[in-house]
């Protein structure tokens, strides 16, 4: 095929995700960046742009950009490659009409295809097609035709309209450009005298610079002179008798001056010595492999459970998703993912995984699910959470071998004819992070596979640098498992002070090490900031010349954003300030130990480069040092902390003495069928819904029952046992059918539900809170009771509850008889995200509950719609103009044709006992959603109303229950609603 002379494109091909190739043609003379594309962007589930699945992406590989798109229907990617000097304005519209012109003409063949990909039966494919197969020229006849005239038409609009044009040129850095200073041979040690001279020139230079004038005096004032340690009263009254001339420090110091701050020693070991013992942790070794290599331990994440079996892990990410489920086979939209990837991307953000990434992966997986075919009860979660998990998987298998003693034993075997090149290391990365600390730890796992080892102190720059690196080495040499390997040392320090170039002292030290027959050379260089372009120029001038085997990358795992910003400004900076174009080769991962679940500085990290994490730091010793793998990483993304696997002994314990409180509280809120039970250690919280815009929680605390007991199973790494504060925050959710329950705490009769039942325990409450505390709690509690009531029986009850596939267990008793009830309970569905926030609450009232349900009861006759205003005597405009100015507390009933009848709430304090409001608010809610709270609210005492800055009405209703024996007064039982207001229309 002839292209026309405006046709500027390199490559054009179609190919599946799966990598089969249905159509390619190149037409220049560069290399073809298809496979960079799908190894690179397709499969690392790098998503370049904020556009839409339909719509095109752009990604660029070396001297050409790549122009791609997704037709996620039959797993096709569609991709055109152009020079980047160009500019094709058409292509994203070219892209686009190719992939609608492809999937026109060869609709019937492509989804053939699609279901022979997916049951792995590509050779009964041609059967399906009439004989043809992939490799015959009728698969896609007539294609080549219809793909020149496609891109003629748009190469003709672009010639008339938008020219094509060539980018600027960018300058790039020579290497002789470098700030950082060459390299210079090495000094004899000066002593205190040059050392003054030295400093004294120094002075007269600077009086010279400032011409003249006089130099600030230091911000110290402390003295240079004696540095001795006397003690005792014969030298104390030696000071107090002599008086010393006081000295500024602003003087040229003295011979004296030097030798009182000489702190060094040219002892090689005058340093504390530390037992061997304490320098290793026994516990965190690794193992010797049958092939007597020394592996460094995995970090200790343990398999998630199944998605059928977790319980915290659906509250804290999938259960609040707002997905659908569907009954029938339909295609995935937008609109469906929003929700749900919103929700991820917030739990990812919490797992400390930076912004961007976060928002990138989100892109990712909803591009990859966008018009995807979802069949069967199949939901929306479900499909996000396989392609996270997918994603999280692709992005970080490593690239490249993270197999470093391969490495090294493979460039040792090249060298045979000649003498041996060691294997260089250079660790990087801004300051603090632990680049010396992690650099002692890779250098004790060489030392155990019995390699030698020459650190090379390149940080000139950090006072202590070098002596922190004489101290490692001298600890390391006591834990070689050889301390001497053909009669020489296994590690050695090579260093040449401070004040040096960086990149002369790395290139002595390979040269030294290649003579001395070193394997490893691990090079140590001096933190800086990202943004420091000087010193990152003089970092890239370093791998430059030395050419290191791998450059490692040491970031901490506190870091959330700060971790893409710091590692791409170091993989740039490496490439673009060299010729060698060398980025990041790995990553280690410091102070892991200290992040617990919130892994994502991990998945940052190798996200923006692609480098893999080769360790990870766990610790204060040099056995500290671990392996992770990839499905360690993405159980502790998408997992939490508690699940309910089967364990011996049960989860939840709880014993009551009467069931009957416990069902009038759950019937307040048993308009529905089933129901989530939120288990934690301060009770139970047991949640309805209706119409995806009404829940109701009923709490049952952990006062109501005489014994209550809660045994959460934890997952993951523990230091010990769990605090309080865990406690609280750890969660079991399962789900049961609430009409079920109640049937069982019926079961002999006394816990049915009635108004005169209620109505007595209501008022028996009532006079129990108004005598207070006068009269002795056996007076209150005769007083209170009814004859009925004495008379009761009541039924105790046992519950327990072992974990998610075991039933929740009832032991019933009333007068001897014992009846054993056991519930299924259920993997829970998605609830609504339903949850009040108290800073953007815009009122709040306390009032009795009778006056509400009274006037809610006369509004029911009327109407299908309640409005309620409240106002505050400064926003109350009719009481202002009565000149009586008050607050406004309105109930009014709403019908198709207007206000039917409507109540205003006197300020009587038997009526309502708060009143707050901000402004004047007002708000109108499906009555049908209210009438459910009738049943709470006539079994409450007391109702508090809430209402937000959205219109979400939150009441609270306050219900008497027993007390656990031993406690004076009885405890409150709460119910809350939560109600969405109808929409303005």
């Amino acid at each position: 095929m002839e292209l026309s002379p405006g046709a500027l494109i390199d490559h054009a091909s179609i190919f599946t995700k799966g990598g089969l190739v249905l159509w390619s043609r190149s037409y220049g003379s560069s290399r073809n960046p298809m496979n960079s594309l799908a190894r690179d962007v397709l499969i690392q589930g790098r998503s370049h742009s904020s556009l839409s699945a339909d719509e095109a992406q752009t990604w660029e590989c070396d001297n050409l950009s790549v122009g791609y798109t997704l037709a996620n229907e039959y797993d096709l990617i569609l991709a055109i490659a152009h020079p980047r000097v160009i500019q094709l304005s058409y292509l994203p519209a070219f892209l686009v009409a190719l992939k609608a012109l492809f999937i026109s003409m060869f609709a019937t063949k492509l989804s053939a295809l699609s279901n022979a990909l997916k049951v792995n039966a590509v050779e009964a494919l041609a059967q399906q097609l009439g004989g043809i197969s992939l490799a015959s020229p009728d698969w896609l006849q007539g294609w080549d035709a219809a793909f020149a005239r496609l891109l003629q038409q748009f190469d003709k609009t672009s010639s008339r309209g938008m020219k094509a044009t060539k980018t600027p040129g960018l300058a790039v850095a020579s290497p002789e450009d470098s700030d950082s200073a060459p390299a210079s041979e090495p000094d004899q040690p000066l002593d205190g005298k040059a050392i003054s001279k030295n400093m004294a020139a120094f002075k007269t230079r600077q009086k010279g610079l400032r011409g003249g004038k006089q130099a600030s005096r230091p911000s110290s004032r402390a003295s240079l002179a004696g540095s001795g340690s006397d003690t005792g009263p014969e030298s104390d009254a030696k000071r107090k008798a002599s008086k010393v001339m006081r000295k500024w420090g602003d003087g040229v110091p003295t011979e004296e001056d030097m030798t009182a701050l000489d702190f060094s020693s040219n002892d090689a070991n005058g340093h504390e010595e530390i037992a061997p013992s304490g320098l290793v942790d026994s516990r965190a070794m690794g193992q010797v492999d049958r092939n007597g290599l020394y592996n460094v331990a995995d970090y200790a994440l343990p398999a998630a459970a199944p998605a059928e079996a977790s319980t915290g892990g659906l509250g804290s990410l999938f259960s609040k998703l707002t997905a659908s489920v569907g009954l029938g086979s339909r295609k995935l939209t937008a609109e469906e993912l929003k929700p749900v990837l919103s929700t991820m991307r917030e739990h990812l953000m919490n797992r400390n995984v930076a912004r961007d990434v976060a928002e990138k992966i989100c892109e990712s997986v909803g591009q990859s699910l966008q018009g995807t075919t979802l069949s069967g009860m199949a939901s929306v979660k479900t499909e996000v959470r396989k392609a996270l998990e997918v994603a999280l998987v692709r992005i970080l298998t490593p690239r490249t071998s993270t197999d470093v003693l391969l490495e090294i034993t493979r460039k040792r075997s090249t060298s045979i004819m000649s003498a041996p090149t060691p294997y260089v290391i250079t660790f990087v990365g801004v300051n603090g992070v632990g680049k010396s600390t992690n650099l002692s730890k890779v250098a004790f796992w060489l030392l155990q596979n019995k390699l030698r080892v020459m650190i090379a102190a390149c940080d000139t720059f950090r006072s202590g640098a070098v002596e922190q690196l004489r101290v490692h080495v001298n600890n390391l040499s006591k834990l070689s498992v050889q301390p001497r390997i053909d009669g020489r040392s296994s590690i050695e320090l090579y260093e040449r002070g401070y004040g040096k170039d960086a990149a002369g002292i790395a290139k002595d030290a390979i040269a030294y090490a290649k003579q001395e027959g070193f394997d490893v050379i691990l090079i140590d260089t001096a933190g800086r900031m990202q943004d420091n372009e000087p010193l990152m120029r003089a970092l890239a001038k370093l791998v430059m010349v030395n050419q290191p085997d791998k450059i490692v990358f040491v970031g901490e795992a506190l870091v959330g954003n700060e971790a893409v910003d710091q590692l791409k400004k170091f993989n740039d900076s490496l490439r673009n300030f060299s010729n060698s174009q060398r980025g990041v080769d790995g990553i280690i991962v410091s102070k892991f130990d200290t992040v617990s679940e919130k892994v994502g500085a991990v998945l940052s990290m190798t996200y923006t480069t692609g480098a893999p994490v080769l360790f990870v730091g766990t610790g204060q010793t040099y056995s500290d040092l671990r392996s992770l793998r990839v499905q360690h990483i993405v159980q502790a993304l998408v997992r939490t902390r508690l699940t309910a696997r089967s364990q011996q002994g049960n989860i939840l314990e709880a014993e009551v003495a009467d069931v009957k409180p416990i069902a009038t509280l759950l019937r307040s809120v048993a308009f529905h069928p089933r129901a989530i039970v939120v288990v934690t250690s301060t009770g139970l919280n047991v949640t309805v819904e209706a119409g995806r815009a009404l829940q109701a929680h009923a709490f049952l605390q952990k006062a109501v029952f005489e014994r209550f007991s809660f045994h959460p199973p934890t997952d993951g790494p523990s230091p010990g046992p769990l605090t309080a504060e865990d406690q609280d925050e750890i969660e079991l959710i399962f789900e049961i059918r609430l009409t079920t329950l109640l049937q069982c705490l019926d079961i002999f009769g006394g816990a049915a539900s009635s108004s005169a039942h209620t109505l007595l325990r209501k008022r028996a409450w009532q006079e129990e809170e108004e005598e207070g505390e006068d009269k002795p709690a056996w007076a209150r509690e005769t007083r209170s009771k009814t004859p009925n009531e004495r008379d009761a029986r009541k039924t105790a009850m046992k519950l327990s509850y072992r974990g998610v596939g075991h039933p929740l267990v009832l032991l019933l008793e009333e007068s001897g008889v014992v009846t054993t009830c056991e519930i299924t309970t259920f993997v829970p569905e998605e609830i609504l995200d339903i949850s009040f926030r108290e800073e953007l609450r815009v009122q709040k009232v306390i009032m009795k509950s009778e006056w509400l349900l009274n006037a809610l009861s006369e509004a029911e006759k009327s109407c299908d719609r309640i409005c309620f205003t409240f106002a505050s005597a400064e926003d109350n405009p009719a009481a202002i103009r009565a000149g009586r100015p008050r607050p406004l507390f309105r109930v009014e009933a709403l019908t198709d044709v207007g206000s039917s009848a409507e109540m205003e709430f006197p300020f009587d304090q038997d009526i309502v006992e708060s009143f707050e409001c901000v402004g004047m608010v007002s708000n109108t809610y499906k009555f049908d959603h209210l009438r459910f709270a009738f049943n709470a609210l006539s079994a409450s005492t007391k109702t508090s109303m809430r209402t937000d800055e959205e219109g979400l009405l939150s009441l609270q209703f306050m219900l008497p229950m027993s007390s656990a024996r031993g406690r004076a007064k009885p405890s409150i039982g709460y119910a809350e609603f939560l109600c969405l207001p109808l929409s303005e229309t």
